[in-house]
């Protein structure tokens, strides 16, 4: 079972004992089962524990409480639970923020695309409402750095929130490959003493057409890709001095949108937790995570219906693999779902 494989490797690599990861492989169990954040729900993976009703959710409790996490050393378990050596990955950043009375929940995080599956390697917890901004977004980025290395780096993309000189200097000067999304209406020094909004450049454009130039943008030498789609400009700029690439590219922030849909209301309800306190918030996401990560490895041993006018499949991979959890957890103990050996072969695309 690829928790057990993650566990063994989350054991080796965070020096975790023997109850405190069946504690943590518990939680996953319960997670995937019953679809909800909340203790009572999680207590569904103790089944098999002995005990009362409240000395398991005791157990959670405490769990949250008192049980620390080197988080870069837990990304490198989820990693290495399955590729044998890190592989190439697409990163996006964004966040994703709710309210809990008057409690403002504010995840800043770092998803990670290998093949088609997307999960969340480093996330923090601001501490306010809102946008984050330079020195937190490089604090993830220092994380991933220390832990896999800027090699591994495909490519980096993020929304119009994550603008600003010191950000943008960051990923120029660590030869990040970026591809970030610009208000339309940002202003950039053009010719001699002018200055110009970037929709000036584009207002001529039809539909679906595109155009690049080359120009500064906080004394970088960036290439700034422009497309009319719907009658609104998207704006993207890039290091990456390859027009044809830079729109196709972007397209993949998408994929922590859905990542953010599988952790809330298309998955696992995060929204429902009770929790406020920043370090219990920290480990439910880990708990999250790997929930994530083994649905979507599942859903790829599934056979998956499409959709006959546009082939596309009806379902995504994490869908398919957490009804293919969800099915195998109601079978009599002992039933295990196996990896097939030709799984990392997903890890080259």
């Amino acid at each position: 079972m690829i928790l057990k494989s993650f566990v063994k490797t989350l054991a080796q690599t965070l020096n975790w004992h023997k109850e405190r990861c069946e504690t943590f492989s518990s939680l996953v169990i319960g997670l995937i089962d019953q679809g909800n954040v909340q203790h009572h729900a999680l207590t569904r993976g103790l089944i098999g524990v002995p005990g009362l009703f409240k000395s398991k959710l005791e157990r959670i409790r405490r769990f949250f409480a008192y049980q620390g996490i080197d988080y870069k050393a837990f990304a490198l378990a989820t990693v290495l639970s399955v590729f044998k050596t890190i592989p190439k990955m697409h990163l996006i950043l964004d966040r994703t923020n709710w309210k809990f009375g008057k409690k403002d929940i504010n995840y800043l995080v770092l998803t990670a695309t290998v093949g088609s599956v997307t999960l969340p390697l480093f996330w923090s917890l601001l501490d306010h409402q809102g946008c984050s901004n330079a020195a937190q977004r490089i604090h993830l980025m220092d994380q991933f750095k220390e832990t896999f290395g800027l090699d591994c780096i495909l490519s980096f993309t993020a929304d119009r929130e994550f603008i600003g000189k010191e950000w943008l200097t960051y990923l120029y000067d660590h030869k990040i490959p970026f591809f970030i999304r610009l208000k339309d209406n940002r202003v950039i020094d053009w010719g001699r003493n002018q200055k110009r909004p970037l929709k000036d450049f584009f207002v001529h454009l039809e539909e679906d057409e595109e155009r690049a130039l080359y120009t500064m943008i906080n004394k970088l030498d960036l290439l700034v890709v422009g497309k009319r789609i719907k009658g609104e400009f998207v704006v993207i700029c890039s290091n990456i001095k390859n027009p044809k690439k830079v729109l196709k590219t972007y397209r993949r922030r998408w994929q922590i949108e859905r990542c953010f849909l599988q952790m809330k209301t298309n998955g696992f309800n995060l929204e429902n937790t009770h929790m406020t306190h920043i370090d219990r918030l920290m480990k439910l996401m880990c708990v999250v995570t790997v929930a994530i990560f083994i649905a979507s490895l599942c859903g790829l041993t599934q056979k998956c219906p499409f959709k006959k006018t546009v082939g596309t499949p009806l379902y995504s991979h994490f869908t398919m693999g957490l009804r293919a959890l969800k099915a195998i957890l109601l079978k009599p103990p002992g039933a295990q779902f196996l990896v097939p050996d030709n799984l990392l072969i997903f890890s080259e695309g």
